[in-house]
């Protein structure tokens, strides 16, 4: 990543005590699970399209699900974090995210709608309609970052 670019992270969940009990309400762990499920079939699609994509990972800090992988030419291609979060304090609600290791924003400037990059929030995947519907919408986002960063 470049050192001296600002990516925006700082929402780190403290481990707390290991040993406790978690407790979780059933419908939101369900919603929970339906969103990672979601982001998970969509990271993946994106990773089968991709020549040097990441393993998709669950990372514990933050508990994002999200993969890196290169975009535009060799021996100049850039690096790209496109994952789905839960939610974080900049975010309230679960959302889609294309972050660029760079500064370069290419393409619409409207679809850079974060200072990382670009978010789509899950509000609007569900507006998108039933379930393929929602998914097709999640490609579509990705897709289109990736194909803007593509031009730089």
């Amino acid at each position: 990543m470049d050192p001296d670019f600002d990516h925006g992270f700082s929402d780190v969940v403290a481990a707390g005590d290991v040993d406790a009990d978690l407790e979780v309400d059933g419908a939101s762990g369900e919603a929970l699970s339906d969103f990672l499920g979601l982001a998970d079939s969509v990271l993946e699609t994106v990773r089968s399209d991709a020549d040097d994509a990441s393993a998709v990972t669950l990372w514990p800090e933050h508990f994002d699900i999200a993969l890196d992988l290169a975009h535009g030419d060799p021996p100049d291609a850039k690096r790209v974090n496109v994952g789905g979060s839960p939610g974080d304090s900049g975010h309230p609600t679960p959302y889609l995210y294309v972050g660029p290791w760079t500064a370069d924003r290419p393409g619409d400037a409207d679809y850079w709608n974060t200072g990382f990059g670009a978010t789509l929030g899950h509000d609007e995947i569900r507006r998108a309609g039933d379930g393929s519907a929602q998914r097709d919408r999640a490609v579509e986002f990705v897709q289109t970052g990736l194909s803007f960063l593509r031009q730089s």
